[in-house]
């Protein structure tokens, strides 16, 4: 008899030994598909959600157009470009993009005449802009100005370039090296920029982002120098859409 308890005893413990991993499994499998539904319902909500903000924003768009139409109907000036409405999808657009070729400067920025403007060629074999001031000319914006033809309202915008500068001086207020952009709207007009910086440093990456408001006229792109004498370099310029 006691041979029987024992031996009924070893079945039990076994038995417990082996069950037990077993649930643990099932309730491990059963937990992650749980897990899998709930991931799926939220990217459900998160995708509807995206497509709703990204409805609001048309709708903001064209009511920021409809306003600017009918200001520029009692200012008695050109209506603006109907707004381009945004997708859903997500996407980097390149807007602006100018390379250091002969034939794309030329065509884009018309450099014949311009003393203090010039293509050359760098030490390391590459090309780059060049911007000069005289300090005998600081009263002169030394700027190149390009508008962007893209339709740019409720976008999100990246400029950035390549810089590098020698001997530019220092000034007060607006007068700087500048990369920037010039932004309309009826009410006012926005100048959203990056500080490059003065003396002389090498070549280095600037950048800026910003939100283009969805009643504005457009956007153009300014580089180069402003009340300030030097020589400033630029490569690699860009006006890229990041996102709405």
């Amino acid at each position: 008899m006691k041979n029987l308890m024992s031996s009924f005893l070893v079945f039990a413990v076994v038995s417990a030994l082996y069950s037990a991993p077993e649930d643990e499994l099932a309730q491990n499998l059963q937990m992650q598909s749980q897990l899998k539904e709930k991931d799926a319902r939220l990217a459900a909500v998160m995708e509807e959600n995206r497509k709703s903000e990204y409805e609001n924003k048309n709708m903001q768009m064209s009511i920021g157009y409809m306003k600017a139409v009918l200001e520029s109907i009692k200012s008695k000036s050109p209506s603006p470009a109907p707004p381009v409405l945004l997708s859903s999808e997500d996407g980097k657009k390149t807007l602006l993009s100018l390379t250091m070729q002969e034939s794309d400067i030329q065509k884009t920025l018309g450099i014949s005449g311009k003393n203090w403007l010039a293509l050359v060629d760098e030490p390391d074999g590459k090309k780059a802009l060049k911007i000069h001031c005289d300090p005998a000319d600081l009263k002169e914006k030394r700027c190149v100005t390009i508008w962007l033809k893209d339709n740019v309202q409720g976008q999100k915008l990246r400029c950035s370039a390549m810089v590098r500068g020698e001997n530019i001086s220092t000034a007060q207020g607006s007068s700087t090296s500048k990369l920037l952009l010039m932004i309309p709207t009826p009410t006012k007009t926005l100048w959203p920029d990056v500080a490059i910086g003065t003396g002389t440093f090498a070549w280095k990456e600037v950048s800026f982002t910003t939100d283009l408001p969805f009643d504005a006229k457009g956007a153009m792109l300014m580089f180069g120098l402003q009340g300030v004498s030097g020589t400033i370099y630029f490569r690699d310029i860009k006006v890229e859409s990041i996102g709405n």
